[in-house]
Order: structure tokens, then sequence, then C-alpha cells
């Protein structure tokens, strides 16, 4: 079987002629079956430079694109407070957006955008280790007149007065994302921040109850290992207990999808187990989800909601 991610094209092909075209390179005894792959994108000319061909239709394919966008992810800094040993960014180099790209950013914004609908997400690294970039480029849209709202992908633990402040009033943010991976030490111990000044839980959790006085709908997101889910409830009882009354509170659980001997890919078989982490994270997600984000799916029972969630 062979696949092109350059054109996404897929086919089977029996050993011996694989062998012959690929391996022996005897193009001319077999001419139909090598045009056929070069119309394909398996076969190429050697001055044929794949790099620039997909510069190119990137720019062609943004061009043709008639829909203003309405939806950007905008990355601040790669950097990161925190040293998660989970994270898929473990590894990378640690850059932040100097005011030239925040410029040109901005910019190219006010030249692509729908005019009735626009949203702004910051991500990172930690976005709010770089608020000076996130200011520049909202306030170049607010004195545009550029109406945007936006949301926020972080560990919560720079959220102070001072940043939730400029987050309603300049950034327009109505969404904060914040992962929770355990309660008090298991916590501090998963996220491992740098040069922490205080008990980073209950920053965390002070920083919390500070967006949601400032009516910012927080969903919290709880990572754990598939094998142990039951850590993860547990958080999710403290935080019931802490935040739930507020309507603009909500969890959901997302399992880590590692391959490693302490914490398994979730597409794995699990024989030893009498369930699946996947069903298992379905039926507790019945007990633990909460807040305005279940009143989109009022009508449809348990099951159907939890899929919509996730888009399945």
């Amino acid at each position: 079987m062979l696949y092109s991610t350059l054109t996404t094209s897929m086919i089977e092909l029996d050993k011996d002629i694989y062998e012959n075209i690929f391996e022996n390179e005897e193009y001319d005894s077999y001419k139909d079956e090598t045009n056929a792959l070069k119309e394909m994108g398996f076969l190429i000319d050697n001055d044929f430079d794949e790099l620039e061909y997909l510069k190119s239709l990137r720019v062609k394919t943004i061009e043709a694109n008639k829909a203003e966008p309405t939806y950007y992810i905008i990355c601040p800094t790669t950097g990161c407070n925190a040293r998660c040993y989970y994270c898929f960014e473990k590894g990378a180099v640690q850059k932040k957006m100097n005011e030239k790209t925040a410029r040109a950013v901005a910019e190219y914004i006010e030249k692509n955008h729908d005019s009735s609908h626009l949203v702004i997400q910051w991500f990172g690294g930690e976005p709010l280790l770089e608020p000076k970039t996130i200011s520049y480029i909202a306030n170049y849209l607010n004195d545009k007149n550029i109406a945007f709202d936006s949301k926020i992908i972080t560990n919560g633990y720079l959220l102070n007065d001072k940043i939730v402040k400029m987050a309603v009033n300049d950034w327009h943010v109505k969404i904060i994302q914040i992962t929770i991976d355990g309660i008090g030490e298991e916590y501090n111990k998963v996220k491992d921040y740098i040069n922490p000044k205080k008990d980073p839980f209950e920053v965390v959790m002070s920083n919390i109850k500070r967006c949601l006085d400032a009516k910012i709908n927080v969903r919290i997101r709880i990572n754990f290992n598939p094998l142990k889910y039951d850590n993860a409830l547990k958080t999710v009882d403290y935080l019931k207990k802490r935040f739930g009354d507020d309507s603009n509170f909500f969890i959901y659980l997302a399992p880590i999808d590692s391959d490693s001997k302490d914490i398994p890919t979730i597409t794995g078989e699990f024989k030893n187990k009498r369930k699946h982490p996947l069903i298992e994270l379905l039926e507790a997600e019945k007990d633990c989800s909460f807040g305005n984000y279940n009143s989109k799916y009022e009508n449809d029972n348990s099951y159907e909601a939890i899929l919509k969630k996730y888009y399945l």
C-alpha cells in the first residue's frame, strides 16, 4: 500500500512491481504504471521542487477562498512557565513573537477577516508570558474598530488582577481554558512550574475564582492517564464543590494520548481492562459535565450530548 502525503493518493501494488519501479528504477518496463504513479504524485521529475509547489499551492488556496477568515490562532510565544511531563511541545524551540511580526499579524487580520464574526485564540506555550504582544495586536484591532472576541488556552498561573482586567476590557476574552491535572501537591508535581513564588495549585484556584467573578467562561480540561482516570474524577469532585455553582464553569476530561510504558496510547486495545478507557471516559462524562456548556444539548440524551461535544 502506497500513500502520497503530497497528493493524498493511495494505491495497492504487487510487491514485485513496487520493487522493480521504486527500487530498481525500471521505468521503461512499466510505462503505464510509471505514468499513473507520476500522475498521482508518487514519482516526480528530478527538478520538481515539492516544497515550493506546496508553498504556491497554499497561497493559491488562500486566494481562491472567497470567505473571509472568522477564526485565528495566534501563538505569542512557544515558551512556558510549566514543565508538564506529557506536553506535546516538550523539547520545542522556545521563541517569542517580536513587535515586527505582531504588527504584520495585526495588519493581516485587518485585511482578512469576517466583519460579522471574528474570534482570536491565544495559544502557546503559555501565551500569558507575553501580554504585551497580545495587547499590541488587540489594541491595533481596537484602534481600527474591528470587533472580535477571544479565547485563551493557559495553565492559569498568571491570571492576576491586571491580566484579567486587560483580558476583559482590551482583549475581549469570553472563554479561558485552563488545564488542571490533579489536586494540591499532585497538581504541583505534574506542572513543575519554574521558580513558583507560592503554592501553584492555590494560586490557580484563586485565579479561576477571579475569572469567574469577571464573568468569563472558564473551561477546565483535566488531562489524565487512561489507566488512572479515578484520579481525574477525584479532581472533578473537588472542583465541582469549589466552583460548581457558577454557571460559567465547565469541566471536561481528556486522556493523555501518549505511548509509553507508563501511559499507553488511548487508541490501544487494553485487553486486560474490563472496559476500554474511552468507554469509561464517556460514562464518566455523564457524571462530571456541568455548567452552561450542556445547555446547548438539553434536548439530547446524555450520550448524544457527549458525542456531540467531542464532534463525533
